[in-house]
């Protein structure tokens, strides 16, 4: 797998939702509602829009590649990060805080990165794979903020991550985030975290390959419809 798909990725294959030689069950999140967090909320459709657009963006990478993934695995790790960004971004309006100028760099990179990609899914390229960016340079700020009013004199990088990140965390505990769980994620300790909602069960041997391996199983991902596909 190509480093530019592991971010993405990475959180979605360990606790695949399968597509195919599955059951699943009734969720009763709200229709069309993939995420709320705080008093805001994440479309499935804005979910399906950004995983096709990044689809398209890589797809010539991942067919060179000689691979192919289940979209249900991009959109489990988009759906996190995106929950998570929006998270950061209410914690962000409370502290008045903008992404600086780390973010700016690294949003520039991908952007440079995104031009030797497909046209088509660029603009959904640079927008998954610049949440992180932005969540941890925002969380940087505001630990730093932090640690500087608790007296804590030069913390290093990695403190004022930790301490904006505990920041981040106490404020999902009390302004609340949840997922929809067909997407099988969810906020854990202020971290995407894929996990067994006991809503989705193998029936065939090809079904469970596509969980018991860090990777699906390609027999079991050339069982997938190709419009459930990527690559």
């Amino acid at each position: 797998m190509g480093p530019v798909l592991k971010r993405v990725v990475a959180v979605a294959v360990p606790c695949l939702v399968l597509l195919s030689g599955c059951g699943v069950a009734e969720t009763q999140f709200h229709p069309g509602v993939a995420a709320e967090v705080g008093d805001r909320t994440i479309t499935t459709d804005r979910v399906d829009e950004l995983t096709s657009g990044f689809c398209s963006a890589v797809e010539e990478q991942i067919q060179t590649g000689g691979q192919s993934y289940p979209l249900r695995l991009f959109k489990r790790g988009i759906v996190g990060q995106l929950a998570l960004q929006s998270a950061a971004e209410q914690l962000a309006d409370d502290f008045g805080v903008e992404p600086g100028a780390d973010y700016q760099a690294q949003l520039a990179q991908i952007e440079t990165e995104a031009e030797g990609l497909s046209k088509s899914g660029r603009e959904e390229y640079v927008e998954v794979q610049s949440t992180l960016p932005y969540v941890t340079d925002v969380l940087t700020q505001i630990g730093d903020r932090l640690l500087d009013e608790e007296g804590e004199d030069d913390p290093t990088l990695d403190f004022q991550q930790a301490r904006g990140l505990d920041e981040l965390v106490t404020w999902i505990d009390r302004e609340g985030l949840t997922i929809d769980p067909r997407y099988g994620t969810e906020i854990v300790e202020g971290q995407p975290q894929p996990i067994d909602t006991d809503l989705t069960f193998a029936l065939s041997d090809v079904a469970k390959g596509g969980v018991s391996e860090e990777e699906p199983d390609p027999a079991y991902v050339a069982t997938l419809p190709d419009s459930a596909t990527c690559g």
